[in-house]
């Protein structure tokens, strides 16, 4: 046995190959071999507990720790060693109080040799979100140049909601003094970062140079990819990349909303209804969705009965109001006029209409039905084209709305020729099933890979108006649970109404 207390060429090897490495096999050959050679060194048992932290025995790694507490320490190096070894197990066992506590007495020891404990105290801040006190320690730690430290700083920052602040930090970081590590959190950093200023192609840029040999890379580039494919609007690559998100350990729990959303966007009712009892809604807005999405999918007999179901005990306005006029979409739908005139008098006369000016189109519709004359000038664009449909007026808001006007982002190419767009549009519909049936027919057609939204009268090939992608689609069904507070009223409401005068009988 040699009499001193360490061996720093054998301690440098330890921690090359337990924290460098991670070669835990190789570093507990080391480690026992130290301990022979000084067991009254406190050294060993410390990275021995790194060892037994390494493979959660936490317990474990505390009791040996512990069994030096009333050891005097030989230098300032072996206690910032006891204490961040401390801090570490805590850190994992994510009780943040006692590893803060443990990092901050290896830190006044002596803060120019405690690196280690300065860097977890910062990222156990930034679990804390204590923003403030993580980026006071980088300022007067002597690591604020540490490139491993400034890319934790630039995730702070991030998290504090400043990203331009946090950009600047990490483009002035040389890719060559990174890790591999460290080079993928940069990556994905200044990705998150220019994706929440909407610079979206720079975001993509950094996303993509995201190293794709990890299954948590992967992961976190598809997350946020994900998210500025929906943002502009290019729904089929969202939908990808949530697939991949979830293929490589995403939280489904977190993403059913994002993929019930994107169901939606593309039509796909069914996917959305079979993932709704996945989602976190409450009851009362689950049968109002169902009776929508079964509406959508032309199921409208089933639609009526979950109508029905909502109806009889919903509690709030919003949710009453857009009942209405999917049962009203239903009974029109299924030609139940009588039922449907009844339903329109009682928005008359009870709540007049409000929330409900969609229930004028149908109103013109059932004119329409019945022969009834009324005077066209009145109505708006959409109603006259229910009740006297004219292709030339068709044509006309196309050029006006969607290639002279100001919609930019459903605007057709200047060039187009609307005619013949409509002809060729109308043909394609004439034989294609309604992505959404709703008051008008809804069709997503593939134009030589451009995606164009058709909405058309009700079982006919008759144009109302068609634009690029999807900007225009107002039936997105919302998720968030409880969005409306329950309300008190001093007298009847219009749901109260509708209970007491018809009760079960819809």
């Amino acid at each position: 046995m040699k009499h001193k207390y360490y061996d720093d060429d054998l301690l440098r090897n330890i921690r090359y190959e337990l924290f460098k490495m991670k070669n835990i096999e190789k570093a507990k050959i080391l480690i026992d071999e130290y301990q022979e050679m000084y067991p009254e060194d406190i050294l060993g048992d410390v990275y021995r507990s790194h060892i037994l932290r390494n493979e959660k025995k936490y317990e474990e790694a505390l009791s040996v720790l512990n069994d030096h507490k009333y050891d005097k320490f030989h230098s300032d190096y072996a206690e910032i060693e006891y204490y961040t070894a401390y801090g570490l197990i805590y850190q994992e066992k994510n009780d943040l109080g006692k590893a803060e506590y443990a990092y901050l007495r290896a830190i006044d020891i002596d803060k120019s040799k405690a690196s280690r404990a300065i860097m977890r105290l910062v990222s156990t801040y930034r679990i804390e979100e204590k923003y403030d006190e993580a980026l006071k320690l980088i300022a007067s730690s002597n690591l604020e140049h540490e490139s491993r430290l400034l890319v934790e700083k630039g995730n702070i920052l991030f998290l504090n909601h400043k990203p331009e602040e946090a950009i600047e930090v990490l483009e002035k970081i040389n890719d060559s003094s990174l890790s591999k590590t460290s080079l993928n959190v940069k990556y994905g950093l200044l990705g998150a970062c220019y994706s929440d200023l909407g610079q979206y192609e720079k975001s993509e840029k950094y996303l993509k140079k995201v190293d794709d040999s990890k299954e948590y890379n992967i992961k976190i580039k598809s997350d946020y990819l994900m998210n500025i494919e929906y943002k502009k609007g290019n729904y089929d690559k969202a939908l990808e990349y949530l697939n991949l998100y979830l293929a490589n350990g995403g939280s489904a729990e977190k993403r059913y909303s994002l993929m019930f959303k994107l169901y939606q966007k593309e039509y796909k009712y069914k996917e959305a209804k079979e993932l709704l009892p996945l989602l976190d809604v409450t009851d009362e807005s689950k049968e109002e969705i169902l009776g929508s999405l079964d509406m959508y999918l032309g199921n409208f007999e089933d639609a009526k009965e979950e109508i029905y179901k909502s109806l009889s005990h919903c509690t709030s306005d919003k949710i009453f109001s857009d009942d209405l006029k999917n049962l009203a979409v239903c009974y029109l739908r299924t030609g139940d006029i009588e039922n449907l005139k009844t339903l329109i008098k009682f928005t008359e006369n009870d709540i007049q209409g409000r929330d409900l000016k969609s229930l004028d189109i149908i109103k013109t519709a059932i004119n329409k039905i019945e022969g009834n004359k009324i005077d066209e000038e009145k109505l708006m664009y959409s109603e006259r084209q229910i009740y006297n449909y004219s292709r030339e007026d068709a044509i006309r808001h196309i050029k006006e709305r969607h290639i002279d006007g100001m919609q930019s982002k459903s605007k057709f190419n200047t060039n187009t020729d609307v005619n013949e767009l409509y002809d060729e549009v109308a043909r394609k519909i004439e034989n294609e099933t309604p992505g959404e049936y709703e008051i008008f027919d809804k069709y997503k057609i593939d134009l030589d890979g451009t995606m164009v939204t058709v909405v058309a009268n009700m079982n006919t090939n008759e144009i109302i108006t068609m634009y690029l992608g999807y900007e225009h689609n107002g039936n997105m069904i919302e998720l968030e649970k409880d969005k409306e507070k329950k309300k008190v009223y001093k007298r009847e409401t219009a749901m109260e109404k509708w209970k007491r005068r018809y009760g079960n009988n819809y």
